[in-house]
This record gives structure tokens, sequence and C-alpha cells, in this order.
């Protein structure tokens, strides 16, 4: 059986298989090379990789899934813009808003991180930069004005913000619908880091083809459903998290 993230991938991947083979081909082709999944959440062995850059793969798998479930995150997020028609809509979408940026932003530091593990030398900065951008002036500056408009929570965008003026006097603000700031967002991330991804594939296949290197078979059985932690050493069992918490309660 070959590997196969729809299959053998945890929950999140599995769920989310069709998008991520809709819209991050990359991600399932690395992870299908280079990590796998055990059947514990584990990464798949790899025999005679040196243990140097199997820990290296291993902080390959973090930063990865860390993008991966931002990015799900993401998506998650656009799903729960709602109408703006009472004080709880409002601080909703708001903290909604603020989530979204600090997800944009962790993937940009992942992604560096990520690049800076294996080498690919491209400037991921540079890539990425907007969405930093944006997260940094979001979260880290004074509170952007938003306005309301027919019950839809409009964004000011980031791009013209001066730092010297407060930018609720900003003449120059412009604002745009939430909803449309989001999808246009996300699908500029994905389409880059797509191809991040693909720079990230073609740097661990000659890694594997050069050291002749493969992962081990898919395990025959199916991966705990019930897991929701990326396939690295960090994994919890939660049934034994559960059955300890529940011991400790009854004593």
């Amino acid at each position: 059986m070959n590997w196969d993230i729809s299959i053998h991938g945890d929950i999140t991947e599995r769920e989310n298989s069709e998008f991520i083979g809709q819209n991050l081909p990359f991600y399932s082709r690395v992870w299908e090379l280079y990590i796998g999944n055990n059947g514990t959440n584990n990464l798949a062995e790899i025999k005679s990789i040196s243990d140097s850059e199997n820990l290296k793969r291993k902080k390959v798998a973090l930063y990865l899934y860390t993008c991966f479930e931002s990015i799900i995150l993401i998506k998650y997020i656009i799903t729960k813009i709602v109408k703006i028609n009472t004080l709880d809509d409002y601080l909703n979408n708001l903290n909604n808003h603020l989530a979204f940026q600090a997800n944009m932003g962790r993937i940009r530091d992942n992604a560096k991180k990520l690049d800076d593990v294996i080498e690919i030398k491209r400037d991921t900065e540079t890539i990425f930069k907007s969405f930093w951008m944006h997260r940094n002036t979001t979260l880290h500056e004074i509170k952007l004005p938003y306005s309301i408009f027919d019950n839809e929570f409009l964004i000011s965008l980031p791009d013209n913000f001066n730092k010297d003026l407060p930018p609720q006097f900003e003449k120059s603000l412009e604002f745009e619908e939430q909803s449309i700031y989001y999808n246009n967002s996300f699908a500029d991330l994905i389409n880059k880091f797509n191809g991040f991804l693909g720079l990230i594939y073609d740097n661990r296949c000659n890694f594997m083809k050069k050291n002749n290197l493969k992962l081990e078979n898919p395990p025959n059985s199916k991966v705990r459903n019930n897991n929701y932690m990326m396939p690295t050493t960090s994994y919890i069992d939660f049934d034994e998290l559960y059955a300890n918490f529940f011991r400790k309660n009854k004593s």
C-alpha cells in the first residue's frame, strides 16, 4: 500500500484531505515522501537515516504542520463571518479578525524556520511579507478603525497605515468588506504557500534520492481517530490522559 494522507494522516489532515488535494497538493506530496504517520501520530520510520537528519525531519514536520494548522484555522474563521446585528456579533467578528491576522503571521514565521532547517535559500520573508506586515499592524499597533455598512463588518486596510497619525484621523484610510478581504488574502496565501511547498518537495526529493532513503510501508491498522496531534514525538495519548484524569478524580 502506498502512503495516502487521506487514509494515514491525522484526523485534521484526513478531514481536510480534499481541500489539501485541491489547494495544497505539495503538502501531501511532502508528507507522503518524507513524513508519514506510524499509526500513533508519530513520524513514519526511515531506515538508515542518520540521527541528525531524522532530527531535522522532525523539525520540518513540526513547522510544516504548524503552517497547515493555521491554514485550516483561517479557513474555519472565514466560515464564521456573520452580519453585525448586536454587540456580540461585532465582538465575535473582531476577535476572529485578530485570530485571522495572528495565523497569517504564524505561517510566515514557521515557513521561515522551515526554510532555515533545510536551507532552500529562498527569501521566505519577502514571499510572506505582506501577511506578516498586516499581522504586525493589526496586533501590535494601536487599534485600527472598523466600520459597519448594511450590517457588514468592514476592515480598514493596514497598507496605508501611518504610525505617527492615529488611524481614526487618517483621511486616506480605505475599507474593505470582511469576506472580500479574507477570501482575497486567503487565495493569495494558498498560492504562495503551495509554491513554497513545491520548493520544499524538490529539496527533500533530491535528499531522499541522493541517500537512497524511503518511508517504510504504511501501518496496516488505521490511525487512531481520537488524536488531534501532529505526527511528531509530541503525540499525546488522549485515552490515557482521560483515564488518568478519571482515576485521579475517583480517589
